[in-house]
């Protein structure tokens, strides 16, 4: 009813209401909330929109940003976008170009729950194979876009690189599923971190300053920080993937890993070489 009255209101309690810009005219019928809404995905999650709502969803976002402009100086809401950020903690890459045309292709195939047929090269280096895939799902790992998939009559669900599919059609043919698959369970088991996923109990010294961050952050559930000497003794369970060893490596001057032994070597190694680099 406001905004066919041509009115609105500010958020604040009480509310304050006047009468809209003209520019506003053109955004009647939506609220600010939703403009405000549809401005932070347009920001954030806008990539991860199926390619066939891209010219619905590109019109909506431009109504957002026209009726947040049209309010600014009499409703604070309209402020909101501007006063929060998403800031990776790694140091930042550009994203990797994947072909329009594949985007669209695999995001169909998604929608239809049917399977696709495309060509991949597992390095870039590789020449394109042929694979016949069941589609389950995208994740977004920092700048990289991964398809969640089982091989044509497979069951274990496998990541392929977005940027490294050629080409993609779609054969129309049903897709199949593991039986009580869930993305949200593959992402949280570890299935985009790589590695063996073995999940092993961690045990491993810290410095002070890290143990009193991972304090805050724990890297598990059932993460033990115990005081000792100038840092922390900690102990958590969780998978030995590769997002493991490379954060390990990262912290490098302030973790040393006790347990277990094989990570323990291989970091050693790792570090070992490094410094290796480093001796002219």
């Amino acid at each position: 009813m406001s905004g066919r009255l041509g009115v609105d209101h500010d958020g604040g309690r009480p509310q304050r209401w006047y009468k809209c810009n003209p520019n506003t005219l053109q955004t009647l019928g939506m609220t600010t909330s939703t403009a405000l809404t549809l401005r932070v995905i347009d920001r954030y999650v806008s990539h991860l929109l199926p390619e066939a709502l891209t010219d619905e969803f590109k019109a909506l976002f431009e109504k957002a940003s026209n009726k947040l402009e049209s309010i600014r100086e009499q409703n604070r809401l309209s402020h909101w976008v501007d006063k929060v950020a998403v800031e990776s903690p790694t140091l930042p890459t550009l994203p990797a170009k994947v072909a329009p045309e594949v985007v669209k292709v695999i995001q169909e195939s998604l929608l239809s729950e049917e399977q696709v047929e495309i060509a991949y090269r597992k390095t870039p280096e590789d020449s394109p194979k042929e694979y016949i895939l069941n589609p389950l799902g995208l994740v977004q790992v920092g700048p990289i876009t991964y398809l969640v998939a089982t091989h044509s009559g497979a069951d274990k669900p496998l990541t392929f690189v977005m940027h490294r599919i050629v080409h993609a059609m779609r054969p129309y043919t049903p897709r199949t599923k593991p039986s009580g698959f869930s993305l949200d369970a593959f992402v949280a088991e570890g299935g985009v971190q790589f590695g063996s996923k073995e999940v092993i109990s961690l045990k491993m010294r810290v410095s002070d300053v890290l143990g009193r961050s991972l304090g805050e952050t724990p890297l598990s559930k059932d993460q033990k920080l115990k005081p000792e000497n100038d840092g922390f003794l900690l102990t958590a369970t969780l998978p030995h993937t590769w997002r493991l060893s490379w954060w390990i490596l990262s912290k490098s001057d302030d973790v040393e890993v006790i347990e277990p032994d094989h990570l323990r070597v291989e970091i050693a190694d790792r570090l070992t070489r490094a410094a290796a680099l480093y001796k002219n």
